[in-house]
């Protein structure tokens, strides 16, 4: 399979395990997770990683259904078991089960932590603003209040062709991926062809796109983008609370 432009969702792993363990001294850490493919990639690695960062995983609890009625049995285990902070690689409707689960059980001690797609304001408006706090990994300053100029640019753009759309990190992840790949087009020179295309978009070194930190390829190496901001949910938005992170 080709590489993603982001970093991968075994890297978001270890990244977030590594911030939680060792910046933020969570000793116990717990994973509740859709039982599929994308739930297995956290749950391998949470294995993986206890021992490496030195924090315990107490036992992790799968989501058998795509939209169950309830998590709290799922959630309860986690709270019986000391989870300080706990990860939900979960879809949408499956994480807002979980927010209003550790609601019911009067949990309030334990830190949220997102995962991929989940990470955005749009999916953890939950009533009652169950979501504050909740932290995660973000791969785009704020869409709407950044003044970064290739996020400004967007907005503009966003604003000219598509009045009324509303800004959100997915259209604004694909606008970046879109001048890269003009970008590479343009250096492949007039006649296009796919090995001329490929050879400039590995010849790209520190492109400067006033959205993300400079990008660059290589034949070996094929990710645009190997940083990330840590992010907590505050008044409805993700605001970082760190500077980029190098994912490795």
């Amino acid at each position: 399979m080709p590489d993603p432009p982001r970093p991968p969702y075994v890297y978001e792993c270890n990244i977030m395990m590594k911030y939680l363990s060792q910046t933020r001294g969570f000793k116990k850490i717990g994973l509740i997770y859709a039982d599929n493919s994308y739930g297995h990639i956290f749950r391998d690695k949470i294995k993986e990683n206890s021992s490496r960062f030195g924090f315990t995983a107490v036992p992790l609890q799968a989501v058998k259904g795509r939209i169950p009625s309830s998590l709290v049995s799922q959630v309860e285990e986690l709270k019986k078991h000391g989870a300080q902070a706990l990860i939900m690689a979960l879809y949408v409707e499956q994480a807002q089960l979980a927010l209003n689960a550790k609601k019911e059980l009067n949990w309030d001690d334990v830190l949220l932590i997102s995962t991929g797609p989940l990470t955005d304001e749009e999916f953890l408006k939950v009533p009652g603003e169950l979501g504050e706090g909740v932290i995660g990994l973000a791969f785009f300053h704020d869409p709407t209040t950044s003044e970064l100029p290739g996020v400004v640019e967007w907005r503009t753009m966003l604003k000219r062709y598509y009045p009324g759309e509303k800004p959100n990190r997915y259209s604004l992840y694909g606008y970046l991926y879109a001048k890269l790949f003009v970008e590479g087009v343009k250096r492949a020179g007039q006649h296009l062809t796919r090995e001329d295309f490929i050879d400039a978009m590995e010849g790209i070194k520190n492109w400067e796109n006033g959205t993300i930190p400079p990008i660059s390829f290589s034949a070996s190496d094929h990710h645009a983008q190997k940083q990330a901001l840590i992010v907590e949910l505050k008044n409805r938005r993700f605001v970082p609370i760190t500077d980029w992170i190098k994912v490795d």
